[in-house]
């Protein structure tokens, strides 16, 4: 068992490079993009993280290792895809969320075309002295009956 680990650790050196140098840039990177979006306020989905942790680590060995290692690059389009995905459903739903807000607020909870004249609109002059058209009724301006009998 211990031949076999040490022949794939021999392996793993010449396409990735050394461990330790590898190790020591990655977390360089990873510290420095945490930094970076806390100093910015940029909140990052655990997916985006992930993808990016992993781009780190590929960085790593197709620097500190062999650089014609294809599938070190054909790795890093695959989490940037996977990363662009995750991004494009957190906006679908950020548009959604605020769709519906727009219709709770505007619409009062309404589907359709949100109009700001769906309800009387509150008065704020409690003997409605300014729209002497108007009588004062539960808070409300409407209109008075022309005919009261």
């Amino acid at each position: 068992m211990n031949a076999e680990l040490n022949k794939i650790l021999a392996e793993r050196g010449n396409t990735h490079g050394d461990f330790s140098q590898s190790a020591y840039l990655v977390q360089s990177m990873k510290s420095s993009a945490r930094h970076s979006a806390s100093m910015e306020n940029v909140y990052l989905s655990p997916v985006q993280w992930e993808a990016l942790d992993n781009i780190f680590g590929k960085i790593g060995r197709i620097v500190c290792g062999d650089p014609s290692h294809v599938d070190s690059w054909v790795d890093i389009q695959g989490y940037a895809k996977l990363a662009e995905d995750n991004t494009k459903q957190i906006i679908a739903q950020r548009l959604e969320n605020e769709r519906k807000e727009r219709e709770w607020v505007l619409g009062r909870g309404q589907r359709g075309i949100a109009s700001p004249f769906l309800e009387p609109a509150p008065c704020l002059d409690p003997d409605c002295a300014s729209c002497p058209s108007l009588r004062m009724k539960d808070r409300s301006c409407e209109p008075t009956d022309p005919n009261p009998n």
